[in-house]
């Protein structure tokens, strides 16, 4: 089994072929192995963390309110509940596991790096809170957008699908440079994007056929296929 990930090749496009090849090629290395291994662990702690802070409660109010359309009340509902200390330890453990996952995803996929390494987790308090913001603003524009109709939550999902994955990898980048270079890198490719969203989703789904280790490794193939399209995108920005 390989150990070293070579780089995309310069003139690679995003078409579903070319960016699932190469996410399974990546996925089936040594990396790929110890990414599944994280997985399981990340997974693990978060259903442990699930388990302490369960409520019930939220997830029928959240049903009612959709069921009553009261987009008014379910927005402030979401925007309480991102507050509550259960979904703020949920958020802070996620925001590392993304910042390590996807750092690591990314300098393999360019080629910078041949392994995993903690490095990859070295991101100071501010920019830790600075993705935190990042994700929130974007979830909520999402969110928005599919209040008022499904199209406009499809179209800023698809458009803002690299925010995070650019703070990821710049972590010097401002709030605003980081909508916009995800606005930029995007531009143009909206159809392509998401059929690859469509794409990762339904590997995911075979993944879970395929009981717990199809699953996490159907993971690992999704984070390949994201920061594959986000090192494409990034060259042509």
């Amino acid at each position: 089994m390989e150990n070293k990930n070579a780089s995309l090749p310069e003139d690679m496009g995003i078409s579903v072929s070319e960016v699932l090849n190469h996410a399974i090629r990546f996925a089936q290395t040594k990396n790929g192995i110890v990414l599944t291994l994280l997985s399981v662990a990340f997974i693990f702690l978060y259903v442990m963390l699930a388990g302490l802070f369960e409520d019930n409660a939220d997830s029928e109010i959240i049903m009612r309110m959709a069921e009553e359309q009261d987009y008014g009340a379910l927005m402030a509902f979401y925007g309480k509940s991102c507050l509550s200390f259960k979904n703020l330890l949920y958020s802070c453990v996620s925001q590392i596991w993304i910042v390590g996952i996807y750092r690591s995803v990314i300098w393999l996929v360019k080629g910078e790096r041949d392994d995993i390494s903690m490095d990859a987790w070295k991101f100071t308090p501010v920019q830790y809170l600075k993705l935190l913001v990042v994700n929130y603003l974007s979830s909520i524009a999402v969110v928005l957008g599919l209040s008022f109709c499904v199209i406009p939550g499809v179209f800023l999902s698809v458009r803002l699908l690299l925010v995070v994955l650019y703070v990821v990898d710049n972590p010097e980048t401002s709030i605003s440079e980081a909508f916009s270079a995800s606005w930029n890198m995007t531009k143009g490719y909206f159809w392509d994007l998401f059929i690859l969203g469509i794409v990762s989703v339904l590997v995911v789904l075979a993944g879970l056929l395929l009981c717990c280790v199809g699953m996490f490794f159907s993971m690992v193939v999704m984070y390949f296929m994201l920061s594959i399209v986000y090192v494409v995108l990034y060259r042509k920005l």
